[in-house]
């Protein structure tokens, strides 16, 4: 042992060789750090049960081939081929689907992380694995809320360097306007960050929509910046800068896998388009050149049923391989295939859905998102918890409550009077402003009755003076003078007065106790 070596770095390498561990050669040890990586899959905590989270499952893709008859690469059948056998057929579709299979990117690539004791192990075990789940797990960044470029974004600039370089594998979804504008930064520094390591990238571009807008065609566009950014097979010059700044820079990349979701293009548009991008970024590049295919998603759910199950395929002596990483079908059966279109379900946790363990449990619903009146009841009881909890507690949450309600109880009130407004003025206030307006000049010589809304059948006080003033037969003079008759000469009934009824008669000729 060299003597500048400190007593802690001996105690060290004398732990290192007596751990069983650390003994196990190298291949060994890093099979085992494998192992301990798949049994670990990242648990995201829901932290709200009522916010929708999106779930992470095995991501299926197949090559979008070109129709037969223009494809010359296609084996056109001839003379002394049998097309007619099932059998020949299914076979070379097997073997096609065979050959896809091993030439695209794996779909079946974990999403795990090592518990922080074993990194905390000693620093041999540190070296050894702090590069494993960077470059063996495929980081998925999809379009949520918002494009998956900024998901993208906000990830990679938490990393250090050494990490962001050590980063293999990434599925990326993205929008057609997101290589446009202020988003094109993003994308250009989000490339450089990947340009050091990234080797396989499955890349998703929406074209002509958003997140919450309704995908529109590519005519649609009318040659907007989208349109232009995107529109490469018909003017591949000059070079975009989301290719020049963006894709070019990425140097290890070696395998792009393109899904285009576009309205009005066909297979054909779609693969001329991938290819005119594959030229683009092998145009005077250095290093290994770049393979790019236009691929198209599977079958979101693929079905069991009991003749192929892969418990029978396994009793035919199939072997299967079940890890929480991959999922168990044999490539070779395209009959199996064609129906295991397997959902990657299980554990639900923060929008990531994990293998299940046996196909037993495939029928489980393992997800342990709230429903929602368990959400709206858990939310009533939580609150009336704290409102109960303290006489503060119950005075700031009535506060708040109110600060909420408040606007949309003032909303409310105002377009409530609007409305009885409104109807008031429809079928009461307008029609008669109409008829006044349009009778205007027919009352305006009319005379002017100020009896008019009174009831003078009832008044008695008022009929006695108006019988007064209407009496025929000549009154008698009255001792008084015209003081009295100014007074009471009024209400005075005379001999031939006009009653409008018994009642008022008798009002106006009963006895009065007049003080002299």
């Amino acid at each position: 042992m060299p003597a500048e070596n400190t007593s802690g770095e001996i105690a060290l390498a004398a732990g290192a060789e007596d751990s069983p561990l650390l003994n196990l050669p190298y291949e060994i040890r890093l099979q085992i750090y494998g192992w301990v990586h798949a049994m670990h899959p990242i648990q995201h905590a829901q932290l709200a049960p009522w916010y929708p989270t999106p779930t992470y499952s095995s991501y299926f893709l197949k090559l979008v081939r070109p129709d037969a008859a223009e494809d010359p690469g296609v084996k056109r059948p001839v003379a002394n081929d049998d097309d007619s056998d099932p059998q020949k057929r299914e076979s070379r579709r097997a073997a096609a689907d065979d050959d896809d299979e091993k030439a695209m990117l794996s779909p079946y690539r974990p999403l795990c992380g090592l518990p922080s004791a074993l990194l905390r192990a000693c620093r041999q075990i540190y070296e050894e694995t702090r590069t494993l789940p960077f470059r063996s797990n495929e980081f998925v960044f999809v379009n949520w809320f918002s494009s998956g470029l900024w998901a993208a974004r906000a990830f990679t600039r938490g990393l250090q360097g050494w990490q962001r370089d050590e980063m293999r594998y990434t599925r990326l979804e993205m929008l057609g306007r997101d290589f446009t504008g202020p988003a094109l930064k993003e994308w250009v520094e989000l490339c450089g960050c990947w340009a050091g390591g990234l080797r396989g990238l499955r890349l998703k571009i929406l074209i002509g929509g958003g997140i919450f807008e309704p995908t529109a065609s590519f005519a649609s566009l009318n040659n907007n910046a989208e349109a232009q950014a995107m529109d490469i097979s018909k003017f591949p010059e000059p070079r975009p800068e989301w290719i020049e700044e963006g894709l070019r820079r990425m140097g290890k990349l070696r395998e792009l896998e393109v899904e285009l979701c576009v309205l009005d293009w066909d297979d054909g548009q779609k693969i001329a388009w991938c290819e005119s991008l594959e030229t683009i970024l092998n145009e005077g590049r250095e290093g290994g050149a770049v393979r790019v295919r236009c691929v198209e998603r599977l079958m979101e759910d693929r079905i069991f049923d009991k003749e192929s199950s892969p418990r029978s395929h396994q009793e035919q002596g199939k072997s299967t391989f079940l890890t929480k990483s991959t999922i168990p079908f044999p490539l070779h059966n395209n009959r199996f295939t064609d129906k295991l279109q397997v959902k990657m379900g299980g554990h639900v946790t923060r929008g990531l859905t994990f293998t299940k363990r046996c196909f037993e449990c495939f029928d489980m619903d393992h997800t342990y998102a709230w429903p929602l009146p368990v959400r709206l009841f858990a939310v009533f009881f939580i609150t009336a918890f704290f409102i109960n909890m303290h006489p503060d507690v119950n005075a700031f949450t009535k506060r708040v409550v109110w600060m909420g309600v408040y606007p949309f109880a003032i909303l409310i009130g105002y377009a409530s009077a609007t409305i009885v407004r409104a109807l008031l003025f429809i079928f009461i206030d307008g029609p008669e402003m109409i008829a006044n307006l349009i009778t205007r000049h027919r009352n305006r010589y009319r005379d002017l009755d100020v009896l008019d809304n009174l009831d003078v059948e009832n008044n008695t006080k008022l009929n006695a003076i108006m019988g007064r003033l209407h009496a025929t037969a000549p009154e008698e003079w009255t001792p008084g003078g015209r003081v009295f008759d100014k007074k009471y000469k009024p209400f005075l009934p005379a001999e031939k007065m006009n009653f409008a009824g018994p009642r008022q008669k008798k009002a106006m000729t009963r006895e009065r106790n007049l003080s002299v």
